[in-house]
């Protein structure tokens, strides 16, 4: 459902984020792994920033993640190994 819906992207480096001016959202700059690192900047509703022990591995409650888990599109940092050459 996420990922169909594109509310959820993978393969991108967040490099930036600010709050607009207005206050009515953020500007976000990532840099695009599925295509050569290219930087793109969208302003984006919410920016969640979600930290945790790193020995203890902690999965937020939300609608949907267990499928993405059980599919293996969603890993903790515990776990994740980069596999994009340098």
């Amino acid at each position: 459902m996420y990922l169909k819906d594109r509310r959820i992207k993978l393969n991108r480096e967040i490099v930036r984020v600010l709050e607009l001016d207005s206050g009515e959202g953020w500007s976000v700059s990532y840099k695009d792994w599925n295509d050569s690192g290219k930087v793109v900047q969208e302003v984006w509703d919410a920016v969640v920033v979600a930290v945790g022990f790193y020995d203890n591995p902690v999965w937020p409650d939300t609608v949907g993640l267990e499928s993405l888990k059980k599919n293996g599109l969603a890993k903790h940092a515990r776990w994740y190994k980069a596999t994009r050459e340098k």
